[in-house]
């Protein structure tokens, strides 16, 4: 019998649900959606304190993209969402009117600790009982501090030059070669919405209903590069439901890339393997 490549950057379904009778019932659906979440937040956990809030690490993942995930329809992806409440996998809570869920995964294999251990947060808090993925700091006066540090305009750096920036990113994302294959209207979009994000005049910006520092953002689009152009640019071409605010969803697209391109190189990881292709 094979055995699978020691990769951390694919994570295969948890045994536990194959195997746990409490889980063994669960659809091949839920186990699939539930595997796509526990991935996802195993990522946002590195993410420092942006994917964090007092009741610990959670992801951002809709109805749309279960339904893209599970090749399904609506109502069949809303109910697994609830299989996986029902079974204690997950947990939703709404923040606000219209604006998604916060979803906080149980973590079956407890690797949400060690992502965490790694970064700079203080240790967390895994002793209480039914808090998914648990990292609620047991220091108030940290919890002080933390969000003076998201607060702190102070440490902001001076505005970016628009052609300044228009050029790094440019370069950063192979514009010249994109803009011969990428479809022009989601391209320019894309490359509009980027550049006048990090050369904003605001100290945060709302991504996903989060107040995110701009100096992390700018940050993190630093690193994104033509895969994770070509991958927006995908998900904007075959978005489907009507959207009233594109940028809004272009910016959200922007800034989880590089994770969901982790995950969907991991899906396909899990069915070539599966296959027996590798």
């Amino acid at each position: 019998m094979r055995t699978p490549p020691k990769n951390e950057g694919f994570d295969m379904r948890p045994r536990v649900l194959d195997m746990d009778p409490h889980y063994k019932k669960l659809s091949p659906a839920a186990k699939e959606l539930y595997t796509k979440l526990y991935s996802r937040a195993c990522l946002s956990a590195t993410k420092d304190d942006l994917f964090r809030d007092e009741r610990g690490v959670y992801v951002i993942y809709t109805v749309d993209e279960a339904r893209d995930q599970l090749n399904c329809g609506k109502d069949k992806a809303i109910n697994t969402f609830k299989e996986l409440e029902e079974a204690g996998l997950i947990d939703r809570e709404r923040h606000g009117y219209g604006n998604p869920y916060h979803i906080y995964v149980k973590d079956l294999l407890g690797r949400l600790e060690k992502s965490t251990s790694n970064s700079t947060e203080k240790p967390t808090n895994t002793d209480r009982e039914n808090r998914p993925m648990e990292v609620a700091e047991s220091d108030e006066n940290y919890n002080k501090e933390r969000n003076n540090d998201l607060n702190n305009t102070d440490q902001v750096s001076p505005t970016p030059d628009w052609d300044d920036a228009e050029k790094r990113f440019k370069e950063n994302v192979a514009y010249e070669i994109l803009v011969k294959e990428l479809p022009s209207e989601q391209l320019e979009r894309i490359m509009r919405v980027l550049i006048s994000k990090y050369c904003t005049t605001q100290t945060h910006i709302r991504i996903f209903s989060t107040d995110i520092p701009v100096q992390k953002v700018r940050e993190e689009f630093l690193k994104l590069n033509d895969l994770h152009i070509r991958f927006v640019c995908d998900k904007l071409v075959h978005t489907t439901t009507e959207v009233k605010n594109m940028d809004a969803v272009c910016l959200n697209l922007l800034w989880n890339a590089s994770l969901d391109i982790g995950i969907d190189a991991q899906a396909a990881f899990n069915r070539d393997y599966a296959a027996g292709k590798i």
